[in-house]
């Protein structure tokens, strides 16, 4: 499976925020197979939903983040799982993501704010 990850300095972020986006293969060990810069970093709006339209677009089924919006949330809504990653290294998330003991996001976890 494939699993999107916004990544700053190796570290789970928000969609919105991240530097870079991380795609993994989980099986049959976790491998990086894209590295791209996070399309939010240039969105004139609703930067999360860039993030996540580019992790669709490469066929990630899920995605590790540390926060969520609500204009993203309701975009990843049918198209992509999210989990919560907050505070863990992309390895780590992707190696808790993939033993089952992450938890999946089931609502925004901020409310909407402008980002700078």
């Amino acid at each position: 499976m494939r699993i999107a990850i916004p990544v700053t300095d190796g570290m789970v972020e928000g969609p919105g925020e991240a530097r870079e986006v991380v795609i993994y293969e989980s099986d049959p060990s976790p491998i990086i197979v894209d590295r791209f810069v996070n399309p939010a970093i240039s969105a004139i709006s609703s930067p999360g939903i860039w993030m996540l339209r580019s992790a669709v677009d490469r066929h990630s089924k899920a995605t590790i983040v540390s926060e969520i919006g609500p204009h993203a949330f309701d975009y990843a809504s049918g198209r992509i799982d999210l989990y919560n990653g907050r505070g863990l290294s992309a390895e780590d998330a992707v190696r808790k993501f993939i033993s089952g003991s992450l938890t999946k996001i089931t609502g925004s976890t901020h409310h909407q704010h402008l980002h700078h």
